[in-house]
């Protein structure tokens, strides 16, 4: 589905990533560590054409999407939920989903307004608020499910749990795992591993900018010795 190809990326003439390469396949979730700085951020941002590599590859559903604006990639069918959520704060719940509705490339509605709100119900109950009322966590939430408002097959969300209460990073871990279970597939920048786990089996670890290991969880977990050096714990 998704598949990067050595991708260098830089800020400002300063090298933020390089020789990033991975895969992504069809209804897969990956998660993305690292410790802040690592890079993560910058690796979704040129997925989704936010930021420009100046080496590399990144093809998506067979088709070069490198260096293509944000707009054609998101039509492509990626959704993206930034890190700092960016809700239409102006707007109420309901038309912050309404603002995002569109079918899938292929024409297809499968995430309807309706259906995220029974997934959660958190912002079903603040449907006729404003967004820029709600809490934090409920502010996640429909961030997320306004990314869904377009019918993406793919997902990439960025430090999804940052600043949440564990209680409500559970009830993100549930709907995540939902939406993974109904076949979208995901890529997960996160710091909270106990959320990466709940949503995916592989990982990618990524230090300084580049690819420390890719593999399964279970494989991760057999050494603990790359968590101790590139994650700090």
């Amino acid at each position: 589905m998704l598949e990067l190809k050595d991708i260098a990326t830089s800020y400002g003439g300063a090298r933020a990533i390089s020789d990033m390469s991975f895969r992504v396949e069809h209804g897969e979730a990956l998660a993305m560590l690292g410790r802040n700085g690592a890079g993560k951020t910058t690796t979704l941002k040129t997925i989704m054409g936010l930021l420009s590599s100046i080496l590399g590859t990144v093809v998506f559903e067979g088709a070069d999407i490198t260096r293509q604006t944000p707009d054609h990639i998101a039509q492509l069918g990626i959704g993206y939920v930034p890190e700092d959520r960016r809700v239409f704060s102006g707007l109420t719940v309901s038309e912050n989903l309404e603002a995002a509705r569109k079918p899938s490339p292929k024409g297809q509605t499968t995430w309807t307004a309706t259906k995220l709100l029974e997934l959660f119900p958190e912002i079903a109950r603040r449907e006729n608020s404003m967004a820029g009322t709600l809490s934090g966590g409920e502010q996640q939430m429909l961030s997320i499910a306004r990314a869904m408002m377009g019918n993406p097959s793919l997902l990439l969300l960025d430090e999804p749990s940052e600043g949440l209460a564990p209680v409500v990073v559970n009830r993100l871990g549930d709907a995540l795992s939902a939406l993974q279970e109904q076949g979208v597939s995901m890529v997960i920048s996160e710091q909270n591993q106990r959320l990466a786990r709940r949503v995916a089996n592989r990982v990618i670890l990524i230090d300084t900018g580049s690819p420390a290991f890719t593999g399964l969880f279970s494989d991760f977990d057999q050494d603990p010795s790359i968590a101790q050096r590139h994650l700090g714990v």
